[in-house]
């Protein structure tokens, strides 16, 4: 069983939302998934062996993370972090040191679409937060070569000694697959079964697309009263009453379709009660 594909399978599909709840608990070393500061140091240094631009603060705190010796460590972790000029929600910010790392997450390409969104968020770090901290935006995203996520990320313009950074969700299966590896090999401490279990099913879900499973439902579930029924988008296409086809979910559900479920999927229409001349 993969407990992420089951979330995904409700009738609100798998969100980003959630997807940053996983990563921001994977990422903070003080919790019960037992990794300690294991995910954390592979995350920096695969921001590090990616960029090769955040040399100096990746290995500032190598040393702290290797020994966990955490007396001169500073960290904590926020989800839905707000910053108020201009007002924006950014999905994690980690604070470390004197190092603050905001993760903007996406789980598919399409959801790049809010043009501005890192820089709003930059600025608003930056406001508050710039006499204090190095600020290094990362932006975690499925396609690194996706014309939204490359549009989005341009947009984007740091200060110095600030650093952007995009990195994928092949990126973090990456992490996942090198700690699995390690451990396998007794170079860290051994992983209780439960949490072996859980990142194998995550980075499965990851590669998967996040998607959920496919079940057949009742045609009339589900279905709203002014609709006239269900119908593929064969059957769609064929009918030339039909004047609006409802997707499911709405554009998040759009967005999660992959081609082959657009086949197979049907959708809710209404049709023109008129007749063609």
């Amino acid at each position: 069983m993969n407990i992420f594909k089951v979330l995904a399978s409700a009738k609100k599909s798998f969100s980003e939302e959630q997807a940053s709840a996983l990563i921001a608990w994977l990422l903070n070393p003080y919790m019960e998934h037992g990794l300690g500061f294991a995910f954390l140091n592979k995350f920096l240094q695969k921001i590090d062996s990616e960029n090769k631009i955040m040399k100096d603060l990746s290995n500032s705190l190598q040393p702290i993370l290797r020994s966990e010796k955490t007396n001169n460590l500073e960290f904590s972790s926020d989800i839905e972090f707000y910053v108020e000029q201009p007002p924006s929600f950014i999905d994690i910010v980690i604070f470390i040191n004197d190092i603050l790392i905001s993760i903007e997450n996406k789980i598919y390409n399409e959801s790049a679409n809010d043009k501005g969104q890192l820089v709003r968020q930059y600025e608003g770090l930056k406001k508050k937060y710039g006499e204090e901290y190095k600020i290094v935006i990362v932006f975690l995203v499925p396609d690194s070569e996706h014309k939204l996520i490359i549009e989005e990320f341009e947009e984007l313009k740091v200060r110095d000694p600030d650093i952007p950074i995009m990195i994928t969700w092949d990126d973090v299966c990456d992490i996942i697959q090198k700690i699995l590896n390690e451990e396998q090999k007794c170079e860290i401490p051994p992983i209780n079964e439960y949490l072996r279990h859980t990142l194998k099913a995550l980075s499965y879900f990851i590669q998967d697309g996040f998607e959920g499973y496919y079940y057949e439902t009742t045609k009339n579930y589900g279905k709203n009263p002014l609709a006239a029924g269900w119908k593929t988008l064969d059957e769609i296409k064929r009918n030339e009453n039909i004047k609006y086809i409802g997707i499911n979910k709405g554009i998040t559900g759009l967005l999660s379709l992959r081609d082959t479920d657009l086949e197979k999927n049907t959708f809710q229409y209404t049709e023109d009660t008129k007749q063609p001349n």
